[in-house]
């Protein structure tokens, strides 16, 4: 798996400077099969310079790094994509994959095992075979730590890579990250006084 920050450093070199060259980049960082996150190209000073909204509608190459930065399938699957410059079958797949981290950090948030009959539909997978493959791409990006059961048709997770995070619900995740260090210092005490 790929950060995409290569990509990043080459939006930040001087040569890049017009609008087809940012496009390149971007568009070669949104067809790469190993990059899943993208909230920093899409946040880079270029990016925004050459792809704000013209007149309220915004660019092609901007919805779709907000769609893979912070988006799910549906998302994906709303968006017109007429543009022969981009690999729709990797960016489905990506957003497969994409989409199961999302489903895990909010519908099958805290449990160890997901069924394959639940990630069928969330994931837009067809049948359990592709489900399968969506979890092993994930696995084998490193995006997912766990082991796939046939027998039981589900997916044990151990851990899920985390998406990329809008800057408006930082504050909400530093909350409840101050939240969770008060309850892990509260056990600490307890196991304290129960050792003395």
């Amino acid at each position: 798996m790929s950060s995409g920050f290569e990509y990043y450093e080459r939006l930040d070199t001087e040569s890049v400077k017009d609008k087809e060259a940012v496009l390149k980049i971007v568009t070669e960082a949104v067809n790469d099969e190993d990059v899943y996150f993208y909230a920093a190209i899409r946040n880079h000073k270029k990016v925004i310079q050459h792809f704000t909204d013209e007149g309220g509608v915004v660019p092609l190459p901007l919805l779709l790094l907000n769609v893979l930065s912070y988006g799910n399938l549906n998302d994906y699957n709303a968006l017109t994509l007429e543009d022969s410059r981009y690999n729709k079958a990797v960016l489905h797949a990506k957003m497969q994959v994409l989409s199961f981290l999302s489903y895990c950090a909010t519908v099958a948030r805290g449990k160890s095992r997901v069924y394959y009959n639940d990630l069928q539909p969330a994931l837009g997978c067809s049948s359990r075979k592709e489900v399968e493959q969506t979890l092993m791409k994930a696995i084998s990006a490193d995006l997912l730590k766990g082991a796939l059961d046939q027998e039981n048709n589900c997916v044990h997770v151990h851990s899920v890579s985390g998406r990329d995070v809008l800057l408006a619900d930082l504050d909400q995740l530093i909350n409840n990250l101050r939240k969770w260090e008060k309850k892990c210092e509260a056990e600490s005490i307890l196991l304290e006084r129960q050792t003395l």
